[in-house]
């Protein structure tokens, strides 16, 4: 794990019985719980393997990276980052053999980390 490890993510309305989601305020049960803390806790990497695949032009890295954070967001609760994540990679989809310029998705690719970044400070 990286920096969050040991990090417990529960909204403001809880107590430690009592966990709920970060995001949806759903109860989570414990098992639930510290696997959406391990999947925030690896947040971080993801934002500096999206940010250095951006800077270098990386396309194709781009694409799987936000293709593997839309299936695995969702699953975790985190509805909003897996749709982004989903729309960055249809984006690049759209275009032929998948080619499309970074500077056409920095846009989206930056609000992807800004919101990545937002639940890492949740803890």
């Amino acid at each position: 794990m990286s920096g969050s490890e040991g990090k417990v993510l529960m909204s403001t309305n809880q107590s430690a019985n009592n966990p709920t989601h970060p995001v949806t305020g759903e109860p989570m049960d414990a098992a639930f719980q510290d696997l959406v803390n391990y999947f925030v806790g690896e947040l971080p990497a993801r934002i500096d393997q999206l940010q250095h695949a951006a800077d270098q032009g990386d396309i194709g890295a781009i694409r799987t990276l936000t293709h593997q954070l839309k299936g695995c967001a969702a699953g975790y609760g985190f509805a909003e980052l897996g749709k982004r994540a989903g729309v960055i990679e249809g984006n690049i989809d759209r275009t032929p053999d998948h080619t499309a310029e970074v500077s056409s998705i920095r846009s989206e690719v930056d609000s992807l980390v800004a919101l990545c970044r937002s639940y890492c400070s949740r803890g």
